[in-house]
């Protein structure tokens, strides 16, 4: 089965928890089960050492988009907050994606 837009691409599969569209905000994945998520990791990013620990496999995400960041020609940012006056913009984050955004890249986006 191949995945397009979160969604089953054959007609004749049923949805599972990946193939579900996201449920939270700031946890995305939080009802996909780990051991989907390990399986992904294996399938997707190369992961070497397969595991059920959440931390391990956040950390397994985060060395493997970190690369992705580092070597991205265009960056694109949104605006949490914006004064006008001074054109000032604020961007709140708790990853450092947003960070990794606006530095790596040759060229930016808001």
């Amino acid at each position: 089965m191949e995945l397009k837009f979160g969604r089953p691409t054959s007609a004749s599969s049923s949805p599972s928890s990946s193939t579900a569209p996201p449920v939270h905000i700031v946890g995305p994945a939080i009802n996909v089960p780990v051991e989907e998520v390990r399986d992904l990791f294996i399938e997707k990013i190369g992961l070497k050492e397969p595991t059920l620990d959440p931390v391990q496999l956040g950390y397994a995400a985060r060395v493997f988009l970190r690369d992705k960041f580092h070597h991205v020609q265009m960056g694109i940012t949104g605006v949490n907050m914006a004064v006008a006056e001074t054109g000032t913009i604020i961007n709140v984050e708790n990853e450092g994606n947003i960070r990794f955004t606006k530095a790596s890249p040759r060229s930016r986006c808001r």
